[in-house]
């Protein structure tokens, strides 16, 4: 009767300890889809084309958070511009849109710019991003909406690495 009871004791434990592995390998899940760092290569286009870089971290899928830098070069009008950082905090909406095999997630938030030729330093920022599981390809926008006397905008496209 006793070895019964033993293994009763030791078969509720193991169940116990089953259920919460279950509910800490779920949590390990989630967590790490809490928190996606990356980094970025690209372009600009329309009223410049310089080479811009970056890195960021996407947060519980929604909240971006980027630091950029955009390269020298010549801009459209407004003449050369030396190597400029810029921050952005911008929010990304996943409407479950499939295009060409991806997911398409618009953005739109906050940026700060140091002192761009094309726009000030105060702006939002707007973009497109079709999502792939390892990777993302961007549209993106950067523009003070009237907000600053430069207002060219800042345009461009990159490639982004999911890690």
């Amino acid at each position: 009767m006793k070895i019964k009871g033993v293994i009763t004791t030791t078969a509720t434990a193991v169940v116990f300890f089953l259920i919460v592995l279950v509910f800490a390998l779920d949590a390990e899940a989630q967590a790490k889809k809490a928190f996606t760092p990356y980094l970025e290569l690209g372009t600009t286009v329309v009223h410049s084309t310089v080479r811009v870089g970056g890195a960021g971290v996407v947060l519980y899928k929604k909240w971006d958070v980027h630091v950029g830098v955009m390269g020298e070069g010549d801009t459209r009008k407004h003449g050369y511009q030396d190597q400029k950082v810029f921050y952005s905090f911008s929010r990304i909406v996943h409407p479950k849109w499939r295009v060409l095999g991806g997911e398409l997630r618009p953005r739109i938030g906050i940026a700060y710019t140091s002192d761009f030729q094309l726009v000030g330093r105060r702006n939002y920022r707007l973009g497109l991003i079709l999502h792939y599981s390892v990777f993302e390809l961007e549209y993106f926008h950067y523009s003070s909406a009237g907000i600053n006397d430069n207002n060219r905008g800042v345009d461009g496209l990159a490639v982004r690495a999911l890690f």
